[in-house]
């Protein structure tokens, strides 16, 4: 399976809203590339579509309950964060539906919290599996 790092999936994000004429913002747009880890560059397709359909339902509301041909102003659909949370809730990243793994990324603030901590553990392996280390150096 090939991983997607933060800038690449922030670039692919970027492609996919380059024909919007209401762009999300760089910042919005880096935000949803550091949330969407374990995303593959269809996931972030459908991520982007979605947010587009949760912008359609939240301005007209009214597009699933009639039958009839609306005129809708496209100009008034306008795609923010919210959207994009939305979406991002309804998707399943391809890596979690193949994986057995139920783990996720740690968010960017509990780093520096468990950061000594997880060092001290990963001294404390090394120093009990020296082995491991003699391994990895030697390829």
């Amino acid at each position: 399976m090939c991983v997607i790092h933060f800038q690449e999936r922030e670039e692919i994000l970027k492609i996919h809203v380059s024909k919007w004429e209401e762009q999300p913002t760089p910042e919005l747009l880096s935000e949803m590339a550091e949330l969407s880890d374990g995303y593959c560059g269809a996931d972030l397709r459908s991520l982007c579509s979605e947010a587009v359909l949760q912008s359609l339902r939240r301005r007209y509301p009214q597009i699933y309950n009639s039958s009839a041909k609306l005129l809708l102003d496209t100009d008034q659909v306008q795609v923010c964060r919210s959207d994009f949370l939305t979406a991002k809730a309804q998707i399943v990243p391809a890596s979690y539906r193949m994986s057995k793994s139920f783990g996720k990324r740690l968010p960017q603030f509990v780093a520096p919290l468990v950061q000594s901590e997880v060092e001290r553990a990963a001294t404390t392996l090394a120093q009990q599996f020296p082995h491991i280390n003699e391994k990895s150096t030697a390829k």
